[in-house]
Formats: structure tokens, sequence, C-alpha cells
């Protein structure tokens, strides 16, 4: 599948598990959270033939964003089960390793999960 493809696809799968928007850019600013950022990372080739290869699988890294409340831990853990379930039943992939931060958003505290998936 192209890379448009499969970012259309990633990003449905973020707002079907209740994110607000899903963005494909680390500099466009969130309107509204919680929501997504999807950005390409990586490509690499699978079946080496002599007119390229046979497929291409893509490395993406995602971002979750929400609001920093008392229960931002328990919402983002919830994003990314929903999340790592839907990649599951749609590539036949886990989300493996997810690093958690705070950071500032408009002079707003928020609670961001960062991971990367290879579809």
């Amino acid at each position: 599948m192209s890379y448009n493809g499969t970012r259309e696809i990633i990003k449905g799968l973020l707002l079907g598990c209740g994110l607000s928007e899903v963005h494909t850019s680390k500099a466009h600013s969130p309107t509204s959270l919680p929501c997504g950022i999807v950005s390409l990372t990586g490509r690499h080739g699978e079946i080496r033939l002599v007119t390229g290869y046979a497929n291409q699988r893509y490395k993406f890294e995602i971002h979750i964003v929400v609001n920093e409340t008392e229960n931002a831990d328990e919402e983002l853990i919830d994003f990314v089960e929903r999340i790592d379930t839907q990649l599951q039943d749609t590539y036949f992939t886990e989300i493996d390793k997810v690093e958690f931060y705070e950071s500032m958003l408009s002079s707003k505290n928020i609670k961001v999960a960062r991971f990367e998936v290879t579809v």
C-alpha cells in the first residue's frame, strides 16, 4: 500500500479510538484535545527483487495528547490500548514501547504518549 493510503488508515484508526483530531505534522498546533499527531520517521523495503522491493513498510511516530488532569495517565493508557487493538486487527502488529511525558501547549499543561509503529 502507498504511504498516503497507509497514513490515512492510521489517521482513521486514531479518530475511531475517540481522538477529536489527528494531524500529520508536529509543527501544527492542536485546536482541541485529545488529539493525535502522526509523522513518518522511516521506510524500508521487504523482499528484494531485481526491479526493487516487492513491498515497502513505513515507520510512523505517533503522539497522543491529552489535557493534564488527575486521570490523564489512565486516559492515555486507555487510548494506547484501543489503538493497539486496532493495529493488531488491521496490520497484525503491536505497540511494543510507549513513552509518557508532560509538556506545555499554549500555556496549558498536557500529557503525551509517544510510540512508533511499523506497518
